[in-house]
């Protein structure tokens, strides 16, 4: 928030707008932010879906990279995401975002609040194998003692090649360090969006639960494992 480094009005309301109301238009007189990084992409980014996200921007705000306009929004606490494949290349690029402090979207934005502008939360880029995970879904089945259980999971594939693929879906289940089950799906064809399942039955169940610590949750770890291991052909990176 530029407000935070001595730029702009820091503004507090608890009823009605810090600006005469004229739904949906809001003053000319519109506060805004240019921000401008350069980040170098290496070889091994070549031929990857290469994605940019946005997890907060107050709040109208337009992307350009390499000097071609990428796209806009303007829902200030929903993450935006765009496609900058084409606009890419190896060695250095040059992001520029322009933040508007108001937009008609202001109006339905409104709280009990402080006013602030800028982007407030993480910008990192995503870059895809044409083959990759697209989404999947994981589902817990316990038994009756609420014991053993059944793991089912539903994977959606993603080809953006220009014809079908053929390849094999690998899965682990961990226990902290410790393999509990691991196999693999052979001879998968994948289209533009193809969908893989698999199931099994775990008997360490209750035991697994048993050892989670409640009072250190380990969700960042448990997230970090699982981009490491689950081959999903994506490839984050956090723009500082």
């Amino acid at each position: 928030m530029w407000q935070m480094e001595g730029h702009g009005k820091l503004q507090y309301t608890d009823e009605g707008f810090p600006f005469p109301i004229d739904v949906p238009f809001v003053p000319s007189d519109n506060p805004t932010g240019a921000y401008q990084r350069i980040f170098t992409l290496s070889d091994g980014w070549q031929g990857k879906q290469t994605l940019i996200k946005f997890d907060g921007v107050e709040t109208y705000f337009e992307v350009y990279v390499n000097g071609q306009y990428v796209g806009f929004s303007k829902g200030s606490r929903l993450t935006a995401e765009f496609d900058i494949s084409a606009m890419v290349k190896t060695g250095d690029n040059l992001l520029c975002v322009r933040v508007m402090q108001w937009a008609d979207s202001t109006y339905v934005e409104d709280q009990d609040m402080w006013w602030s502008a800028g982007i407030f939360r993480d910008v990192y880029l995503i870059g895809k194998q044409l083959t990759h995970i697209n989404d999947f879904t994981v589902r817990t089945d316990f038994d009756e003692a609420y014991c053993d259980a059944t793991l089912s999971c539903e994977v959606v594939l993603e080809n953006l090649a220009a014809s079908p693929v053929v390849t094999t879906l690998e899965y682990t289940l961990f226990d902290g360090e410790h393999v509990v089950h691991s196999s693999a799906i052979d001879h998968l064809a994948i289209e533009k969006l193809t969908s893989a399942s698999f199931c099994f039955y775990c008997r360490t169940a209750a035991a697994m639960v048993s050892r989670i610590p409640l009072s250190l949750p380990s969700g960042h770890d448990a997230e970090r494992r699982r981009r490491q291991r689950s081959g999903s052909g994506a490839t984050t990176r956090w723009l500082p």
